[in-house]
């Protein structure tokens, strides 16, 4: 998966990887809407199953969890708070 991008009507877009070195990623696909609340968005696999979840920082600088369903499809589950206020100070999120 390639970062998720957040667009100002509050979609989550991410470009899943094809495995083609000269095409390696695929056309952006809409994963979510409502996600105007969120400022910036990170994918790394956070439970060790092989595939990308997802951390979003709140604008109220609150870190959530957002788990991929684990059926290969990117619907996603409901986002779990992992961190209190005060992430806001940082201005880069990696995983």
């Amino acid at each position: 998966m390639r970062w998720p991008t957040k667009r100002a009507d509050g979609t989550a877009w991410v470009s899943l990887s094809r495995h083609v070195p000269d095409q390696p990623f695929a056309a952006p696909v809409q994963v979510a809407t409502g996600w105007q609340g969120y400022d910036r968005i990170v994918a790394g696999d956070l439970d060790a199953n092989g595939r990308a979840d997802l951390v979003a920082r709140d604008t109220a600088g609150a870190l959530w969890r957002i788990r991929a369903d684990g059926r290969g499809e990117l619907t996603l589950r409901p986002p779990q708070r992992i961190g209190n206020s005060g992430w806001q100070g940082f201005t880069l999120l990696a995983l």
